[in-house]
């Protein structure tokens, strides 16, 4: 990979400490130095930053089909792809055409791993042959391992390598079919709804089994207020528990449905005011330890559809940086703690050596200009889709092309 040399940028990044003005040199895609007097190869590339943010490239730990061209837009350098109905990621063979995949890409997607067979939710997957061929994580994407009994063997193994799982928080015996939270609201759509509680249970229950077997649990999306007390009691306890959210969980509440809007029709679905401002407050307590995008590409045939019968899900990468930097102006966050949330934090749960401006990490770095103002529409979109529930929302905050260094 050629030198390069960024000038007269502002370096940000939450693990160093790095807050400031300065260079940083990328010499054979490793960060080789930072500072204010770097001298570089005469035939390194020099890139003036223009006073704009350099820091780590951002990592998003739920995406759910690979898009390189919508997460370089984002500043997304890493995505972790979650498998699902189609693309079970459930064989070595699978997950390493995955890693094949990056060779010329502008944003890197590492697989995880799934945990049951055809996300089945009943025979464990070869789970060891996976990690050794690079798999960070594993679980069935969406689907909830709802059978305690296999859980509990699949947490009880991946303890005994310090391997991450992760378990969609719903009680699927509660959520099937529905499509909406059980709210006076929903009662008047005549939506077939769920109590936000069916959340709330199958973490407890995960949270139970994770006390008795020591493994690390991810919860990737937590959505309602009851959610939040219990990681929070479980971390107070010393769970080795972490757990996220998207933008969308903080940003709009069950209302933005408004008349069978299905752009908003998400999984979980959209919550209540309360439970909007419970997810807030746990991003600045910092019980929440990650945001992450929930990109999920649908096509308008799986959108247009009346709303019991279409397709939950939304596109987020591209507006993941700048509806974040919503929570910095409405001062739940400090600028650098909403980074680390998206850098630093997420690479410190998949156990990735990216996510930092340290000496000898990847260079994987993005640009940042936090003010830039645009507005998310369907004609700004670079994704192949175009579902998203913020259309028409002014937004400030873009990200140049990205730049992926070297990990091996």
């Amino acid at each position: 990979m050629a030198d390069r040399l960024y000038q007269n940028a502002h370096l940000l990044c939450p693990a160093t400490g790095l807050d400031g003005p300065g260079s940083l040199l990328a010499r054979d895609g490793k960060i080789a130095a930072t500072g204010d007097d770097i001298i570089a190869a005469s035939d390194a590339e020099t890139i003036d930053c223009h006073g704009k943010i350099l820091c780590p490239g951002l990592i998003d730990m739920q995406v759910f089909a690979a898009d390189p061209e919508a997460a370089a837009k984002g500043g997304v350098t890493t995505a972790l792809l979650h498998p699902r109905r189609g693309a079970e990621l459930d064989s070595p063979s699978k997950v390493r055409a995955i890693f094949a995949g990056n060779r010329g890409q502008t944003a890197r997607t590492i697989p995880m791993g799934a945990a049951t067979r055809d996300l089945a939710g009943h025979e464990m997957t070869e789970i060891g042959l996976m990690g050794e061929a690079g798999v960070p994580a594993f679980g069935d994407g969406r689907k909830t391992i709802a059978d305690t009994a296999v859980f509990m063997r699949i947490l009880t193994y991946a303890s005994s390598f310090n391997t991450l799982i992760l378990n969609a928080a719903e009680e699927p015996r509660l959520t099937e079919g529905t499509c909406a939270t059980m709210t006076d609201l929903s009662v008047r759509l005549g939506l077939p709804a769920a109590p936000t509680f069916a959340e709330a249970m199958m973490i407890q229950r995960d949270l139970r089994l994770i006390e008795a077997t020591g493994a690390r649990l991810h919860i990737p999306i937590i959505s309602c207020a009851e959610s939040v007390a219990l990681i929070a009691d479980a971390k107070a306890r010393g769970l080795t528990v972490t757990c996220g959210t998207t933008p969308a969980y903080f940003a709009l509440n069950e209302i933005a449905i408004g008349e069978y809007a299905t752009f908003a029709k998400l999984r979980p679905p959209l919550r209540t005011e309360d439970d909007r401002m419970a997810i807030t407050k746990a991003i600045g307590d910092g019980v929440i330890d990650i945001i992450c995008s929930g990109h999920h590409p649908l096509t308008e045939e799986e959108k247009r559809l009346p709303y019991d019968q279409a397709e939950a899900g939304m596109v987020g990468l591209e507006t993941l940086l700048a509806l974040s930097l919503n929570l910095v102006r409405d001062g739940v966050l400090s600028q650098s703690a909403l980074l680390a949330m998206l850098t630093q934090k997420p690479a410190d749960i998949l156990q990735l050596s990216t996510g930092r401006l340290s000496i000898g990490a990847p260079a994987d770095l993005a640009l940042l200009d936090v003010n830039a103002p645009w507005k998310v529409s369907k004609e700004s979109l670079v994704s192949a889709a175009k579902n998203t529930p913020f259309d028409g929302l002014p937004v400030q905050g873009t990200a140049t092309q990205p730049w992926l260094g070297r990990w091996a």
